[in-house]
This record gives structure tokens, C-alpha cells and sequence, in this order.
């Protein structure tokens, strides 16, 4: 009687067993593969991969990373009719493809690709890369990047000069940058981290070393005839106020927050996704970073721009500005960057600043040169 206990026991054990296995095999995206020593049991991977970082390299290159062992498929690149304007959503795509994905390059790990295209990418113009992502489980993900032709000769600019929440009406808030290398804009992007999201795109122009570039925050009632954009060799377009004969002006087109009385600025180079210059500075002594300014500081300090950037006290401090209606946060080393960097020698990609070389400036003088 014992014995036969035993034994129905274990059948039941068993049956169990295998129902409970089946259920599990419903219930559980799991996967097999033949090896050698038999089949193995992979648990499947229910997330899609993720794209970490994406640059443009060549005027036919990309490069694509993604967080998990990656292969590509039907890769196209479509050409946009519309131009962009202050980063925002572009329009009217090409219906036909421009370019198609000729050669991919994997890397040893399989998480980064190198995409060869058919044809080149002209220098000012606006792309999408569309395709899918599979990943080693068979999830996949369709992804939509958008990005611009590749610039062969990228202008080296540096900030100059600044003027936040300007109180009297039509002196605007600006940044000014100092063209320290000649070449074109195209790629180029401002950043505040008072508006992060409302990112400046530089259009495809051409400057020369020497230029200052006036980027003015704001086009109020009444100045929008006056404040052109100044795209060519001519530098007297504008006529709103505070526009200068001599420098370039460019306006963007909103009237939201352009920069802070505490602030993270950056210019970026949006093709190869690497910070060409920042600036931080605080109004109140003390103070920690809010989330939109630790972010940028953070990226700042990583890329070796600022110092210890996480750390506010590090920041040029504007506490002895009673108002910003006329006084402005200058560079005091630009004349010295000048020659420090002369246009026939290769310029470094990181060319470090700190508080020490700025300065509260007099007056403001977008366009000329600093008080």
C-alpha cells in the first residue's frame, strides 16, 4: 500500500510538473537555440534596443550606437523640402528616398554601426534616416533621426558676450559668439538650459574669422521688418534696435525665455554631437543647480569645457548686477584667443574657460567689440 502511494505520488509530481512547464511556455517569451552540449533555453528580451548616440561623420558617413547587439534593415534617407527654423518639427519630406544605406559597418560587439550611403549629403540641407532595429531576441524598433548634411568646413566660434532678461523694451536679450575659425554654420545649435527644448539651429551660412555674431533672444511688435536676418556678405540688412553695420545679426523668431538670470549655455556641433564652447553663470549666491541646469553642467564638465561646472559656486556670479538692461557678461580673452589660435594652425577641440574670463561689462555692445 505504501509502495503504490509513493508511486501515484511521483506521477503527480510529474504531471504537475509538465503542466506547470506548459503554462510557463505560454505565459513566457523565452526562446531556443542547438548547441553542441543540446538546446539551450534563452530568455527573450521583451525590450526593444535602444539608440544611445548618433553623429554624422562624412558626407556619406553615420555613425549609430545602440545599447544591445544590433543589425540594421531597410535603412533611407529622405530629403526635406522645408528649412529648419530654431530646432523645430520640418516638413514636406521628399517622397522618394535620396539616399540608401550602400554599406553597414558593424563593430566587434555588434552595438555600433558605421552607415555608408549611396549618395552625398549637401552641406545645408535636412535629412531623415529611417529604418528598423532588430536585436538578437528578434525585437525590433522602427526609428525616424533627423540630421543635417555634412559640413566639410565647420566655422569655430566662441561666446562672446551676453545679456539676459532685458527690462526696457527692444533691447533684447542676446548671445553674441566670436568667429574664431572661418568656415560655415551648418550643424551649429545654441542651447540654454532656461528653455532647453527651444534650441537655436544656425543656418548654412558662410563667416569669417574676426565676424561677431549678434543672436538676438527675441523679435518683439513692430520690429519684425526691421530685425532680417543677415545670411550674406551684406551686414546693414537689420535696422531693428540695437543692430550693428558691422557685425551679423540673426533673430530668433519667439518671444519665449531665451536665457536666465542663472543659466547653462552651450554651442554644439549637432553633426558630430560635441560641445564647442559654454558658459555658466548664477545670480544667487549659494545655490544649488536645478535639474535643466545640472543636465548641461553636467555635459559641460564631462566634456572638459568648465571645471568642477556641477558645482555652482565654480559658475561667474551676476549677484552685483542690480539690473541687466544695459550691463552684459563679456569675455575678456577673445583678442587673446585671437592670437592664441591663429586661422592657419589647427584649433583644439576643447579650448577650456572658467569664471576668470568673464567679466560685467559697462554697456552692452552686441555686434562690436567687448567693454
Amino acid at each position: 500500500m505504501k509502495k503504490v502511494f509513493k508511486n501515484d505520488y511521483a506521477k503527480s509530481l510529474l504531471i504537475s510538473g509538465i503542466l506547470c512547464f506548459i503554462v510557463l511556455m505560454t505565459v513566457s517569451p523565452i526562446s531556443c537555440r542547438l548547441t553542441e552540449e543540446g538546446i539551450e533555453i534563452i530568455p527573450a528580451d521583451t525590450n526593444a534596443p535602444s539608440i544611445l548616440s548618433f553623429s554624422v561623420t562624412g558626407e556619406r558617413l553615420l555613425n549609430l550606437s545602440c545599447s544591445e547587439k544590433i543589425v540594421l534593415d531597410q535603412l533611407t534617407v529622405r530629403e526635406f523640402q522645408g528649412e529648419s527654423s530654431d530646432g523645430g518639427d520640418l516638413f514636406l519630406l521628399e517622397e522618394e528616398p535620396y539616399a540608401y544605406a550602400d554599406c553597414i559597418t558593424y563593430s566587434e560587439n555588434m552595438m555600433d554601426a558605421e552607415i555608408y550611403l549611396s549618395e552625398s549629403t549637401r552641406v545645408g540641407k535636412e535629412y531623415v534616416l529611417s529604418g528598423i532595429v532588430y536585436d538578437r531576441s528578434g525585437n525590433s524598433l522602427e526609428f525616424s533621426q533627423q540630421f543635417s548634411g555634412f559640413n566639410a568646413n565647420p566655422a569655430r566660434l566662441v561666446l562672446s558676450e551676453v545679456r539676459y532678461n532685458s527690462s526696457k523694451p527692444k533691447k533684447t536679450e542676446f548671445v553674441e559668439f566670436y568667429v574664431l575659425k572661418s568656415g560655415n554654420l551648418s550643424g551649429l545649435e545654441f542651447v540654454s538650459a532656461a528653455n532647453p527644448k527651444r534650441k537655436y539651429v544656425f543656418p548654412a551660412i558662410e563667416v569669417k574669422r574676426g565676424e561677431y555674431i549678434a543672436l538676438h533672444g527675441q523679435v518683439y511688435d513692430g520690429m519684425g521688418y526691421n530685425a532680417i536676418d543677415e545670411l550674406e556678405n551684406d551686414l546693414t540688412l537689420s535696422t531693428a534696435t540695437e543692430s550693428c553695420d558691422t557685425g551679423r545679426e540673426l533673430w530668433r523668431k519667439f518671444t519665449d525665455k531665451f536665457v536666465s538670470k542663472t543659466d547653462v549655455i552651450l554651442l554644439r556641433d549637432s553633426c558630430k554631437n560635441k560641445i564647442m564652447d559654454a558658459l555658466l553663470w548664477t545670480s544667487v549666491e549659494g545655490s544649488e543647480w536645478s535639474k535643466n541646469l545640472k543636465e548641461l553642467a553636467e555635459e559641460v564638465q564631462t566634456a572638459g569645457f568648465w571645471e568642477n561646472a556641477l558645482s555652482p559656486e565654480n559658475a561667474f556670479h551676476t549677484e552685483t548686477i542690480k539690473s541687466s538692461a544695459v550691463k552684459s557678461l563679456a569675455r575678456q580673452n577673445i583678442l587673446l584667443l585671437a592670437e592664441k589660435y591663429p586661422e592657419s594652425e589647427e584649433i583644439p577641440d576643447v579650448i577650456p574657460a572658467n569664471a576668470c574670463d568673464w567679466a560685467i561689462a559697462s554697456s552692452a555692445t552686441p555686434g562690436y567689440k567687448n567693454k
